[in-house]
């Protein structure tokens, strides 16, 4: 749906398609060699609108309940892609359960210090209890409409 309804591009890390160099001279002769693919980076997804860092996102998918506190390793990892790429919103989106009021979605942002910007969390809610397989389906597909609005409007915006 990221894809599809809002435009946002999916790099391919296991395949190596898709990625963004992280150095400008990174192919220069005299440059060091930082690793494989001489170090690009693959957020899992992102949307750039040129001129318009404000207005660009890049969303980390996680499959770990983020309600308490980030590790460090994925907040540093989205600072560095956000950074790497000149966006000035970046974040997480996580299952969390589905009894947070009418969409379900829980969104909480920090203002990052020093180049600014925002990072944020967005629970995605994993409906409970439902007694057959067509109601489980049925509050997915009304949380992913909730999803694509939510982002969407924070996209048209620039304030997420």
């Amino acid at each position: 749906m990221l894809k599809k309804d809002l435009g946002f591009e999916h790099p391919e890390s296991k395949s190596g398609k898709g990625g963004i160099r992280m150095f400008d001279n990174d192919y220069d002769e005299d440059s060091i060699n930082y690793g494989k693919l001489h170090r690009r980076i693959y957020p899992d997804f992102y949307k750039r609108v040129e001129g318009e860092p404000n207005k660009s996102f890049i969303l980390d998918a996680k499959y770990k309940n983020l309600d308490g506190s980030l590790k460090r390793d994925d907040l540093y990892q989205v600072v560095t892609h956000m950074h790497t790429m000149r966006i000035d919103n970046g974040g997480f989106i996580y299952p969390t359960r589905a009894d947070r009021g009418s969409d379900g979605l829980k969104c909480t942002k920090h203002l990052l210090a020093g180049y600014g910007g925002f990072v944020f969390r967005i629970g995605f809610p994993v409906p409970q209890n439902k007694s057959n397989f067509h109601e489980f389906k049925k509050a997915i597909e009304q949380y992913e409409k909730g999803l694509v609005k939510l982002i969407g409007g924070e996209m048209d915006t620039g304030r997420f």
